[in-house]
C-alpha cells in the first residue's frame, strides 16, 4: 500500500491522486484489470493490491486530502462501505481542522513572544544609551534606529547586541574591580601581618631590656655594701 502511495506521487497519477484532484469517491474493483494509469501499471502488476477505494478528506469544503482502504483481492465496493468510509472522512476532516487551529495558535503565540522578547531589548536599549550618554530616551531610540538602518539589521538584533555588549563590558570592570579589591585586601592583610610582627618583636626587645635594667639595678645596688665591708677590715 505505502508503495502504491509513492508511486502515484511519483507519476503523478492513480486512484488516490484522482480522489483528491477531482474531489470525489473513486471505487476500483480490480487494479489490474481496471487499470486506466499508464505509467503506474507495470508496478501494479507487481503488487498485492488489488482494490482500491479512495475518499476525499475537505477542509473549507476544500480537499486536502484523502483516506484510502485497500483490498489484497478483487473487491466490490458497497454503498454502506463507501457511506462509512466517508463518514472516517469527516473525522479526519475535524482532526486535521483541530490539528490546524492548533499549529495557528502555537504560531501565534511563539509571535507575540518574539514580538514581546524584542521590545524588551529595545526598552533596555534605550535605557543603556539614555544613562550612558546622557539624552532623552525618544533621542536613545532615534540612535538605536539609526544604527539598524546604517547596519540593514533590524532594531530588535541591534538593542539586543547593544545590551549584551554593555553587559559584557560592566562584567569585565567588576571582574577588575573585584581583583582589585582582592588585591588590596591581600595588601592589607600582609600589612596587619607585619604589624603584628613588629610588635610582638618590640614587646619582646621592651621585656629584654626591663630584665637588663633590672639586672643593672641589682648589681648596682650589691657594690656598696661590699665596699663597705671592704673598709672594716682590720689592718687596713
Amino acid at each position: 500500500m505505502q508503495l502504491l502511495e509513492e508511486v502515484q506521487h511519483d507519476f503523478g497519477e492513480g486512484p488516490c491522486l484522482a480522489a483528491f484532484a477531482e474531489d470525489r469517491v473513486v471505487a476500483v474493483q480490480d487494479l489490474r484489470t481496471e487499470l486506466v494509469w499508464d505509467r503506474i501499471a507495470v508496478v501494479v502488476r507487481q503488487l498485492q493490491v488489488r482494490g482500491v477505494l479512495s475518499v476525499p478528506v475537505r477542509l473549507a469544503d476544500q480537499p486536502v486530502g484523502t483516506l484510502n482502504v485497500y483490498a489484497s483481492q478483487p473487491r466490490a465496493w458497497t454503498p454502506a462501505e463507501v457511506k462509512a468510509l466517508g463518514a472516517f472522512a469527516v473525522v479526519t476532516a475535524e482532526l486535521v481542522r483541530a490539528a490546524v487551529e492548533l499549529a495557528n495558535h502555537r504560531l501565534e503565540v511563539a509571535q507575540l513572544r518574539r514580538a514581546l522578547a524584542s521590545r524588551v531589548w529595545i526598552e533596555q536599549a534605550k535605557g543603556m544609551v539614555a544613562a550612558t550618554q546622557g539624552v532623552s530616551l525618544d533621542e536613545a531610540f532615534q540612535q538605536l534606529r539609526g544604527r539598524a538602518r546604517s547596519s540593514s539589521r533590524k532594531l530588535a538584533e541591534v538593542a539586543q547586541e547593544f545590551v549584551q555588549d554593555v553587559q559584557r563590558e560592566r562584567v569585565a570592570a567588576k571582574a577588575v574591580d573585584d581583583a582589585r579589591v582582592r588585591a588590596a585586601e591581600a595588601r592589607a592583610r600582609e600589612a596587619e601581618q607585619a604589624l603584628q610582627a613588629a610588635q610582638t618583636g618590640l614587646a619582646r626587645r621592651t621585656a629584654t631590656q626591663d630584665r637588663t635594667q633590672d639586672d643593672l639595678a641589682a648589681r648596682a645596688s650589691r657594690r656598696p655594701a661590699r665596699a663597705a665591708r671592704r673598709g672594716t677590715r682590720p689592718g687596713r
